[in-house]
């Protein structure tokens, strides 16, 4: 229901299965390395062609944008981007317990497979074995994985990030220090561990719920910072300090769960005059009205996924609709 903690013991994955075409595979990083071959070799596998070139061709073809990772399209079960340069294809998944991707470089013909268990990311450190082996291949030098050009804990451009950040009711210092960042809410002060761009966790009892997340302004300054509904700004924010959201919006707002495994539960809120919805260990997607009396989920304007709300009773939605499951009001914050 929170971001995971760092030092957490980890336990067994609910035991679950599915009858659709997706999840439920069972492999190994072998195995996926020569399906990352067939896929370098444009559909042939030892000599046999597997896939026809027309085929092949249709699998990789450019044909929806994802607006949420630049330079990206979606083709027939393949994600195709210009990376770095280069064509690459990719494809992530995940199951109870555990995460995967596979990502190819067509151009120069090299791949990998990631599998990981927990939550963690493999999409990063599959970018950096590719970069790796071009490097190699290049004879340049290769460059240092993210996790060797740091100190544990250290945060690139610290010193970005500190500065008082105040907002309606709340407010904190975040100090930078041999590149590592604090958090003090002038009751006691915790460390900030970077979770993704300018995404940190705190493990402070105010500040568990959600991660903080810091903003930029025109500039590139980091001017605001946010931590669920919480909206604060430091002194270079430049930006409105008002905003208008209609009130029936406030029958939404809350927090929803339900049994679905993977996503058990999101909180709703208004943000800065928007609609935000927020899964645990993510900052949270914006909302944008549709012409159903549906919600679009994220910015893009093509995005299938839509949240429905329901059964208002006394000014409060009961339930809620997401990918699909129906997701209950709780009564915790």
């Amino acid at each position: 229901a929170t971001p995971a903690p760092p030092g957490n013991p980890v336990v067994p994955a609910a035991w679950h299965e599915s009858s659709s075409g997706d999840g439920s595979i069972a492999s190994n990083a072998a195995d996926m390395a020569a399906y990352v071959r067939l896929f370098l070799n444009r559909g042939a596998h030892d000599g046999k062609r597997i896939i026809s070139p027309e085929s092949f061709d249709s699998m990789i073809g450019k044909y929806i944008p994802l607006g949420y990772i630049p330079d990206t399209w979606y083709g027939y079960g393949l994600n195709v981007s210009d990376r770095h340069g280069f064509t690459h294809i990719d494809h992530g998944g995940l199951m109870l317990g555990h995460h995967a991707t596979m990502m190819a470089d067509l151009d120069n013909g090299i791949g990998t497979a990631v599998l990981t268990n927990g939550t963690l990311e493999p999409t990063e450190v599959a970018d950096f074995a590719l970069r790796a082996v071009r490097a190699a291949m290049a004879g340049e030098r290769i460059p240092q994985a993210r996790a060797e050009t740091a100190e544990p804990g250290s945060v690139p451009n610290a010193a970005d990030y500190a500065g008082e950040y105040a907002g309606e009711g709340r407010g904190f210092r975040v100090t930078a220090h041999d590149g590592a960042l604090s958090l003090d809410t002038g009751a006691g002060a915790c460390p900030l561990e970077r979770r993704g761009r300018d995404r940190f966790y705190a493990d402070h009892p105010d500040f568990r719920l959600h991660l903080l997340t810091f903003g930029r302004n025109a500039a590139g300054e980091v001017a605001e910072a946010f931590h669920g509904a919480d909206w604060l700004v430091n002194d270079r924010y430049d930006g409105p300090t008002e905003f208008d959201a209609p009130e029936e919006w406030a029958a939404y707002t809350g927090h929803y769960r339900s049994h679905n495994p993977w996503y058990s539960n999101f909180r709703v809120f208004v943000r800065k005059g928007r609609l935000t919805l927020a899964l645990p260990g993510t900052p949270g997607s914006r909302l944008a009205p549709a012409e159903d009396g549906s919600f679009r989920v994220g910015s893009d304007p093509e995005s299938p996924e839509h949240v429905r709300f329901g059964a208002i009773v006394d000014g409060a939605a009961l339930r809620a609709n997401l990918y699909n499951f129906d997701y209950y009001r709780t009564f915790t914050p």
